[in-house]
């Protein structure tokens, strides 16, 4: 569903293999538990898709995105988000892609009608390909259930059961339900700093909560997406409870954003909403 970025042939898989088992010699150790907590082990490849409507073009344009077909070999149909506040972009679209990626100079014509149909009804987008947890880990933190996979052979508004809607078979997303979008860039030399302490962060709510790193494509380095069933829900998780920040190693709340701070050199914040 995403649009070919180059001419070349990536195999992605070669990197996502090299991010998943390189691990720099002064890398710190990683805190109890870790091996559990999102991030930590990366097996698949997404496409991270910013982007922004022209002017009046916003409903065509979640449409377009919708309907676009599902290539051969990739496990489902995105997951498809609305900007409510923050950033300078209208829709996050998230596309699993499995276990490896080729780019080719032209898609599939079904594709490419696609693309064709949606140049019109936007004014810019970004492109990254990312690493990160199995699709049904992603889909069961982002979707609030356990739910099946969409069928690789439907489009990106069918799941298996027929329902409608990037979300379809998700039954704890509700109107009410809202996420936050953060991407991150690191201090120069902070990398593994910085992704370790993320991880800790996303192991607060491990069940809500979802960290994908870089692969190729833009300049921010990992981008963490979180679940909240309601606007009181995300204002209560910016205070973690103690046994919970003691687990991750924060002392306190405070401790998060000063530890951030000391190996972030950009993060950029938005609240979404799910395309239903």
């Amino acid at each position: 569903m995403h649009a070919p970025t180059s001419a070349l042939t990536v195999f992605a898989a070669l990197v996502l293999a090299g991010a998943a088992t390189a691990q720099p010699p002064t890398q710190p150790p990683a805190p109890p538990g870790a091996a559990a907590q999102p991030g930590v082990s990366a097996q698949e490849l997404y496409h991270v898709h910013f982007v922004k409507a022209a002017p009046g073009k916003m409903n065509e344009l979640i449409s377009a995105y919708r309907q676009t077909p599902v290539p051969p070999g990739e496990p489902g149909p995105p997951l498809i988000f609305r900007h409510v506040q923050g950033d300078d972009w209208d829709l996050l679209v998230l596309t699993p892609l499995g276990k490896e990626e080729t780019l080719r100079p032209q898609d599939p014509p079904e594709v490419q009608k696609s693309v064709q149909q949606m140049r019109p009804l936007r004014t810019q987008h970004g492109d990254t390909f990312t690493a990160g947890p199995p699709w049904a880990e992603v889909r069961a933190a982002l979707l609030g259930d356990a739910a099946r996979p969409a069928s690789a052979t439907g489009t990106a508004g069918t799941g298996t059961s027929g329902t409608t809607g990037a979300a379809a078979g998700a039954v704890n997303v509700t109107e009410a339900t809202v996420y936050t979008v953060t991407t991150y860039r690191s201090l120069p030399g902070h990398r593994d700093q910085l992704a370790d302490t993320l991880r800790r962060i996303a192991g607060l709510y491990p069940d809500r909560r979802m960290l994908m790193s870089h692969v190729e494509g833009a300049p921010w380095e990992f981008v963490l997406i979180s679940r909240f069933d309601s606007w009181n829900a995300l204002g209560d998780e910016e205070a973690a409870p103690a046994d919970r920040l003691r687990a991750q190693g924060f002392a306190n709340s405070e401790a998060i954003g000063l530890e951030l701070r000391q190996h972030t050199a950009e993060h950029r914040d938005t609240i979404v909403r799910m395309v239903r």
